[in-house]
């Protein structure tokens, strides 16, 4: 599919991607890059809050290689670099930002383009997360249309491919997205049911996302966690006391627990297990999610487990800068010392946040019908 893409695309040309946050863009992204790699077309990446890292981190899960060093990158928001990064460019929130983002942006990808005659290949990563703070406001959506996505369709001598998470991205940005590419791809995941995520505890390092049902038990997570890698391997993150009632059913259900893990809440009022630090959600959670990090570091865990970060967003007056700062850090652990397993609530969850999630995520299980289903990984 995306190799006949390919064949058939001439310069001027934009594809959409679009994609299910369980499917592996980094596959269709891996095979443009080494299409215009091969035919000696400079490609250009513009990387939205490390959305390149993430997909060179499920790259490297594969046994592929992409060649970093190869690609020309233009930064907006994120603090992971990769590639020959040219500029930072920062990411618009209000209309009266957007013009000055597309001169800010014209001036630094400017000597890339006038470097020599050959074509050029541009590769938009995360454009959902560039949208999302003001996607809910047609007015701003309008206005980003008018400002910097309509200018894109001018002819030239490049080739465009946007990708988008279809999960975070709302239905009015996706049509009109749609209505003015030339090509749209789309791809999905396939479902496979699995009797057990346990053993996916086991991995050393990563991202595991684990949905569940206000009718399910995460709970059993908890007391697997802890039967398997031990209580002193173990570290919890509790926001909002989510995770105290987690433990409080794994005590009704008189789970067998020798030792308690240690545990970091983020609000809440009840202590349990091994309380070791506390933070206050309603501050900044840059702040208290950088404290976390420190945290982390200096208790060296195995695995941490995350119970109710699909709160935060809620004790806070701009809820989608709240989720690109969750999703973003979750993206910077990837490449964490221990495996960070987030544990959300699929009923109460942002949709942004959860779809944010999943894109992230090596591996994805959800609580079915008193079951999992593994939907990626």
């Amino acid at each position: 599919m995306i190799d006949e893409l390919l064949g058939e695309m001439k310069t001027g040309e934009i594809a959409l991607i679009e994609y299910e946050p369980t499917s592996s863009p980094e596959m269709a992204f891996h095979r443009i890059v080494e299409h215009f790699l091969e035919r000696d077309v400079p490609v250009l990446v513009v990387d939205v809050l490390d959305t390149l890292h993430t997909f060179n981190e499920h790259l490297k899960r594969r046994g592929l290689h992409l060649p970093v060093e190869k690609l020309t990158v233009v930064k907006e928001g994120g603090r992971i670099k990769l590639g020959n990064v040219i500029g930072e460019v920062f990411i618009p929130s209000e209309p009266s930002e957007f013009t000055y983002h597309q001169v800010q942006y014209s001036k630094t990808v400017r000597p890339f383009f006038e470097a020599d005659e050959r074509p050029k290949a541009i590769i938009v990563l995360g454009m959902e997360k560039f949208i999302l703070p003001f996607q809910n406001d047609l007015r701003k959506v309008e206005m980003y249309f008018e400002i910097i996505e309509r200018p894109l369709i001018a002819p030239g001598g490049k080739y465009t491919f946007l990708f988008i998470n279809r999960a975070v991205a709302n239905e009015y940005v996706l049509k009109n997205l749609e209505g003015e590419k030339h090509y749209v791809l789309e791809l999905s995941g396939e479902a496979r049911v699995t009797k057990t995520p346990f053993s996916l505890l086991q991995i050393e390092s990563g991202l595991l996302l684990v949905e569940y049902g206000s009718k399910d038990h995460p709970e059993l997570v908890l007391g697997s966690a802890i039967d398997d890698l031990r209580a002193g391997n173990v570290l919890v993150v509790d926001v909002a006391d989510t995770g105290m009632v987690v433990g409080k059913h794994l005590e009704a259900m008189e789970w067998d627990v020798e030792e308690q893990p240690r545990v970091v809440k983020i609000g809440g009022r009840v202590e349990w297990g091994k309380t070791i630090a506390t933070l206050d959600v309603y501050n900044e959670p840059a702040v208290f999610l950088r404290k976390l990090d420190g945290i982390l570091k200096g208790e060296s865990p195995k695995v941490v487990l995350y119970f109710g970060m699909e709160r935060i967003p809620r004790f806070h007056r701009d809820p989608a800068r709240i989720i690109l700062t969750i999703a973003n850090r979750a993206a910077a652990e990837l490449t964490a010392p221990y495996s960070a397993v987030y544990l959300i609530n699929r009923d109460v969850a942002p949709p942004e946040l959860r779809g944010l999630l999943e894109e992230t995520a090596e591996g994805v299980i959800a609580f079915r019908d008193g079951g999992f289903e593994k939907l990626k990984g």
